[in-house]
């Protein structure tokens, strides 16, 4: 009698595969690659291409949160404005700039790109 329980007991056993265990974790990666590596891409693209583009007159914020005016564009660096009265100029590495606000655009017409970037 108690063989018989081992055989039964051996038979309800569940059977999980290598498959049971990867497709859970393939549709949790996939829901990660939508919320989180995707839109991330998009918006590193993005910047990448308005620091690209920078150009004479631009408003720009560097990533050390410094606030000018472009005056100056060389192919790696970037020469910013950041006082007016006193004529003070800072180069930049063009990776340190953070965002860009191109010259003669009002808040509306920022807010506006921002937006359309982000719905793309």
């Amino acid at each position: 009698m108690s063989t018989r329980l081992l055989i039964l007991a051996a038979d309800a056993a569940p059977q999980g595969g290598l498959m049971d265990l990867l497709f859970p974790l393939a549709i949790v990666f996939l829901i990660f690659y939508v919320l989180v590596i995707r839109p991330a891409g998009k918006e590193r693209r993005a910047r990448e291409d308005q620091v690209r583009n920078v150009k004479k007159n631009d408003k720009v914020v560097t990533n050390a949160g410094i606030h000018g005016k472009v005056v100056g564009v060389d192919p790696d660096t970037v020469t910013l404005c950041v006082d007016d009265k006193n004529n003070v100029r800072i180069k930049f590495s063009r990776q340190a700039i953070w965002q860009v606000n191109p010259a003669g655009g009002g808040a509306s017409q920022d807010a506006a790109q921002r937006t359309a970037a982000g719905s793309k």
